[in-house]
């Protein structure tokens, strides 16, 4: 950037005028805007960049970003915690590095069903037994749900705003907590299979499904 400056002010003390100098820089990338701002600073003194006051970078220096780089390349689920303790640094300048400097982002570890080989040739021997046995027939998948019709509450985050209490109505602001015997429900119903989407269809209270 100081480079573009100086090259604007060469040119501008040889007489060109700013238009001859976007036409000249344009392919530098440098636009109107900079070369009038440059001149400016220029005729008040000021165009070139003082160095910033301060203590010098010692811990987030690209040395110690480096560092942090390559400890996350090598094993990417260390603690930020740890690493700081191990290389001797607090643990917001850590924050600070891997959240500004290296642009990463702690990503939580998703639970999933773990299957033992077995498990995995079991399944594929029943997949091809399926196969085998409805090839060429239409495989037909079904499912219920049971919902309970009451209103789930959140005790920490379902809040009322008002001035005073005194304000908010009873029923808006009591909660009945009903045993799930007495609570009202709704069963529903679906299908689907290779070609075929059945829409859900909801069950009435009472009825009881035993077989298709």
């Amino acid at each position: 950037m100081a480079a573009k400056r100086e090259l604007v002010i060469s040119l501008f003390l040889k007489s060109f005028r700013p238009c001859d100098i976007l036409e000249k820089l344009k392919p530098l990338g440098i636009n109107e805007r900079f070369i009038f701002r440059t001149i400016k600073r220029y005729k008040t003194g000021s165009w070139k960049i003082l160095p910033k006051p301060g203590r010098k970078r010692t811990v987030r220096s690209p040395e110690g970003i480096k560092r942090v780089r390559e400890r996350v390349r090598r094993n990417p689920a260390q603690s930020g915690r740890k690493m700081a303790k191990e290389l001797g640094i607090s643990q917001s300048t850590m924050k600070t590095i891997l959240k500004d400097d290296l642009r990463l982002i702690p990503y939580k570890k998703q639970r999933v069903h773990g299957l033992t080989e077995k498990q995995k040739a079991g399944r594929v021997e029943r997949c091809r037994q399926l196969l085998k046995r409805h090839g060429g027939c239409e495989i037909l998948f079904s499912d219920d749900k049971l919902f309970l019709l009451q209103d789930h509450h959140n005790q920490q985050n379902d809040r009322i705003y008002a001035a005073h209490l005194s304000d908010i109505p009873r029923d808006k602001l009591a909660v009945k907590k009903i045993p799930k015997c007495f609570q009202g429900y709704g069963m529903v119903w679906g299908c689907f299979s290779k070609n075929l989407k059945v829409p859900l269809l909801l069950i009435e209270p009472g009825v009881k499904i035993n077989t298709i």
